[in-house]
């Protein structure tokens, strides 16, 4: 039998929560035989419920030799590189970037396609200006909202200043992240209780090598007039799919 899984909701135990007591005492009282985790503390241990999708009327029946195989969803790992790179606003890129993580010598690589400064004030102006806003929210809410997000991206990036943006080749299941020398030397700065994320993708689907085209923003503002960036490959991200749970029933 094979079931889809909907919902998934993941927490811990906790000795002073009665539903939690009740929950391992009412599988103790149906026959499980817990395995390893006798003698934890409750506060240790933590539930993670599966909802199928689809409507059951009974719990299905497993005989003694059945086995529950989890297949399990793509994950990401990242890898520490800490390389140093030259950016050059505007400029070309004829070789390819070769980089190596801190756990082993196996190599990479990324063809650098281009390198840009996105105007993130001047993108966020246009897009509050679209008129098919106004499908969804009034005007007074647009404002509101634009007024929210501005007060929360100055202190991120003040107004006149760019993000440097790199796009780029490299193997499928690899993306980069990069940091300026100057952020990466300086301390740590706080800023408000927000938090501002960005997602962008590049206007081309593929780079000069034929492969899909990645874009990696640099969370660091610079003025317009930059034209070198003292950087660094800081780490890379790598999909991965772990490998399959498998539970003996019984």
């Amino acid at each position: 039998m094979k079931f889809e899984i909907d919902v998934t909701e993941n927490r811990f135990l906790d000795s002073k929560d009665g539903e939690s007591v009740l929950f391992l005492s009412e599988l103790l009282r149906n026959g499980w035989i817990p395995g390893g985790v006798d003698y934890q503390d409750i506060d240790m241990l933590f539930l993670i419920s599966i909802e199928f999708a689809g409507d059951f009327t009974e719990i299905p029946e497993f005989n003694d030799n059945a086995k529950l195989h989890f297949t399990m969803n793509k994950d990401s790992v990242s890898y520490m590189v800490e390389q140093p790179v030259t950016l050059k606003v505007n400029g070309e890129y004829p070789e390819k970037l070769w980089f190596k993580n801190k756990e082993d010598s196996e190599e990479h690589w990324a063809q650098i396609n281009s390198v840009y400064l996105m105007d993130m004030w001047g993108d966020m102006e246009k897009n509050f200006s679209d008129p098919k806003l106004l499908e969804h929210m009034t005007k007074e809410q647009i404002e509101e909202a634009k007024r929210n997000i501005e007060k929360s991206f100055i202190e991120v990036c003040p107004k006149g200043m760019y993000y440097p943006v790199v796009e780029y080749e490299s193997e499928e299941d690899i993306s980069l992240e990069f940091h300026t020398k100057e952020f990466l030397e300086s301390k740590p700065v706080h800023h408000g209780t927000g938090s501002i994320g960005f997602i962008i993708r590049p206007d081309k689907p593929t780079g000069i090598l034929g492969m899909k085209l990645k874009s990696a923003i640099i969370q660091e503002p610079v003025s317009v007039s930059t034209e070198i960036i003292e950087a660094e490959l800081f780490q890379y991200h790598k999909t991965i799919t772990p490998e399959d749970v498998i539970l003996k029933h019984g």
